[in-house]
């Protein structure tokens, strides 16, 4: 199952508002649809007026009510647009804060080894970066990407009604970009997961610089670690170039779309007026729709982009949240068989974080009660491990 869509499914307690979220978009864009057209109509009044020599006041007289009807249908786009945004806002905060919290809550039920096979930076990574992903597309993409179909699908019905062989040239256009773009977003995800596992990477070598500073400068480990950092820059570096080439690439695609669109538009619409078979303020229309399809169109491309890079954001997530607990085999009392109180003994002791790296094998220590001892070794030799 994808990321996003066990995302979705995990989402359940927010569909009846999400359904809510839809009717509000879906009303939004019946407004800005019904706009196009009275448009034209003012357009044809205007022109008509002209050719018959019509005055100014009387040409305004019979369009007065089509002008009235436009203030209320753009109020109406922008009220349900607010409206829309606002509840996604909220239905995101929610979703993201279970979310968030489940995560922060599993990493205290994970086994030690657990953290030994994994940086802390690349988890804080997990924590911060990659859930402010995923709010920030819930936040901004959702309702984009909603209102953008919709809105593309009621704007293309439109120019089918006003002229279906002007309207059939132009789905023809919208088609081939929509299948460039669908090859984009899916080569895209590939990008932005190994652009998040780099940003991990990078997040680790900051943060054991920062922990570990008194022991860098103890040993003289500064070019060395510098060093380190500034390769995982490097990688970071060519990861986010290639991530931000392929988002790129959408907004040059759907502007040579558009320009494309309009001059068909133009040229096209401009021979079926003097042919006499569409209006002036037809064509006024479309141009109007042909806008409200590429706009939405470049947002969408852009929300499909930011949807790949969710769902990797989303897999390191779950990834985290899918480690088995630790589980908790009840208590053992030892029994103190030492005569003074505080005296340890280690008898053929094993350790290691996992059964096939054991690294500390048959430890043997007794330390009376009182006593101070020291332990001395090389560095990795086990001295903090065996006083854990």
């Amino acid at each position: 199952m994808s990321p996003l869509r066990r995302f979705l499914i995990e989402s359940k307690s927010q569909w009846g508002w999400l359904a809510l979220l839809i009717l509000a978009l879906i009303t939004a864009a019946m407004f800005e649809v019904s706009a196009p057209v009275l448009l034209g109509k003012v357009v044809d009044a205007i022109v008509s007026g002209l050719q018959t020599d019509q005055d100014i006041n009387t040409i305004f007289a019979s369009i007065d009510t089509i002008i009235l009807w436009l203030i209320a249908i753009y109020s109406g786009h922008a009220l349900f647009t607010y409206f829309g945004e606002y509840m996604m806002a909220s239905i995101g905060s929610k979703t993201v804060l279970a979310l968030r919290t489940r995560m922060s809550t599993h990493l205290y039920s994970l086994p030690i080894e657990y953290f030994h096979d994994h940086q802390r930076g690349d988890l804080l990574s997990r924590l911060t970066s990659d859930l402010d992903t995923v709010a920030e597309t819930i936040g901004r993409g959702v309702p984009g990407l909603v209102s953008a179909i919709i809105g593309i699908i009621g704007a293309t019905a439109m120019m089918l009604w006003i002229s279906p062989i002007l309207g059939i040239s132009i789905i023809a256009i919208i088609f081939i970009g929509i299948v460039c773009l669908t090859w984009l977003s899916k080569r895209a995800r590939r990008i932005y997961l190994k652009n998040q596992s780099a940003l991990g990477a990078f997040n680790c070598g900051i943060e054991e610089i920062v922990v570990g500073k008194p022991l860098i400068q103890t040993f003289g480990l500064e070019e060395t670690t510098t060093h380190q950092v500034n390769i995982l820059n490097e990688n970071l570096f060519k990861s986010m170039r290639n991530a931000a080439f392929t988002s790129q690439l959408v907004e040059p695609l759907v502007k040579f779309l558009n320009q494309i669109t309009y001059c068909l538009v133009a040229i096209q619409g401009g021979l079926m007026v003097l042919r006499g078979s569409i209006s002036i303020g037809d064509i006024q229309a479309f141009f109007l729709y042909v806008g409200q399809v590429s706009d939405p169109l470049s947002r969408s491309s852009y929300i499909l982009t930011k949807f790949q890079e969710t769902a990797a954001a989303l897999g390191r997530i779950y990834e985290v949240i899918d480690t088995p607990s630790e589980i908790d085999t009840g208590k053992k009392t030892l029994a103190n068989t030492s005569t003074h109180p505080g005296t340890i003994d280690f008898e053929h002791v094993d350790f290691g974080y996992t059964p096939s790296n054991v690294f500390m094998k048959d430890i043997n220590i007794h330390i009376p009660g009182g006593a101070m001892v020291a332990i001395v070794g090389p560095t990795g030799a086990g001295k903090s491990t065996l006083v854990n």
